[in-house]
C-alpha cells in the first residue's frame, strides 16, 4: 500500500484564504470605515491569489512527477 504524504498546513491556509477571496468580492468593511476596508480588501487579502496559484502549481508538479515516477518504475 502506498503511503501518501498529507499537507495539513495547506490544507488550512486553504480554507482561511478561501474567505479571502470571497472578501475580495464583497467589500466586507465598506460600511464601517473605508481606510480598513482599503487595507483590508486591497492589501490583506490579497495574498490569497498568488497562493492559490503556487500551490496549485506545486501540486501540479508534485502530481507530474509521480505520474512520472509511476510509468520509470512499472
Amino acid at each position: 500500500m502506498e503511503d501518501k504524504k498529507v499537507y495539513s498546513n495547506i490544507d488550512l491556509l486553504k480554507f482561511i484564504f478561501s474567505f479571502f477571496i470571497v472578501m475580495i468580492h464583497t467589500s466586507l468593511f465598506a460600511d464601517v470605515n473605508t481606510t480598513v476596508n482599503y487595507i483590508f480588501e486591497n492589501i490583506i487579502t490579497r495574498i490569497a491569489v498568488p497562493f492559490f496559484f503556487l500551490s496549485s502549481g506545486f501540486f501540479f508538479a508534485k502530481s507530474f512527477e509521480y505520474n512520472k515516477q509511476k510509468k520509470i518504475a512499472g
